[in-house]
């Protein structure tokens, strides 16, 4: 199963890695949040270099949502 995900930044490679064990094809919006937010979450906690939060964005055909994550803060 190729996963169509693109990921850049200092915690790319972690991330990828993620993203490929959470995404599944036809996700709904709460599914999509969800994959994002452990994948983000979790690649950011595995590389020193990234920093404390992250923002999701959820682009559907008739809305943006934009929820606001806080990780670590060391």
């Amino acid at each position: 199963d190729n996963v169509n995900l693109a990921t850049v930044g200092t915690a790319s490679d972690y991330i990828f890695g993620l993203g490929e064990l959470f995404f599944k094809p036809n996700m709904n919006a709460d599914e999509l949040f969800e994959a994002t937010s452990q994948s983000l979450l979790n690649g950011v906690d595995r590389d020193s270099a990234s920093g404390w939060g992250v923002l999701v964005y959820v682009v559907e055909k008739d809305k943006v949502t934009v929820r606001e994550l806080k990780g670590r803060q060391d």
